[in-house]
């Protein structure tokens, strides 16, 4: 069996690449690191300490804090009712509006596909989503973060080329 060489510039490429992406991956992980070790740290070596990610003082104050209020558990319900429902009504809608843009004989069809692969590329942004969210009544309201997402463009055109290929 033939052993593969190497040139010295693919060699010095290979070490580059490892040096650059284990400084962006440690710079990554850090943050979370740091997150970790100031949970178990004491309020007083945090505010004294900048930065640490072995704190000297080994504390679970922070841990009997959040589990001490039904905060944490009322954002898991939140949480899980947001992901349950807004799935289903993306669900529904997706697919009672791409089984009738499956069929070819639907009249202003092509129409229709492009206004939606329009509203994929160009999005309103934050102003017109939050003004349309108030004048429907539904700011505060968890129904604010379903409703916007109802149907998604990139999953009706998946879907729409599912039911026509059947």
């Amino acid at each position: 069996m033939a052993k593969s060489y190497r040139s010295a510039g693919e060699l010095t490429f290979d070490i580059f690449n490892f040096i650059i992406l284990g400084i962006i991956g440690i710079a990554a992980i850090l943050p979370f690191l740091f997150v970790v070790s100031g949970s178990f740290a004491t309020e007083a070596e945090i505010t004294k300490r900048a930065v640490f990610l072995i704190p000297t003082t080994f504390s679970l104050d922070a841990y009997r804090f959040i589990f001490s209020t039904d905060t944490i558990m009322r954002s898991i319900g939140v949480s899980l009712y947001v992901t349950v429902i807004g799935t289903v009504v993306n669900l529904f809608f997706t697919v009672t509006m791409a089984y009738p843009m499956a069929k070819r004989y639907l009249m202003g069809r092509n129409l229709i596909l492009n206004l939606v692969i329009f509203t994929m590329l160009f999005g309103g942004g934050m102003i017109p989503t939050y003004l349309v969210i108030r004048e429907l009544h539904l700011l505060d309201t968890l129904n604010a973060l379903i409703l916007p997402g109802a149907i998604s463009a990139f999953n009706l055109i998946i879907v729409k080329n599912f039911f026509q290929e059947l």
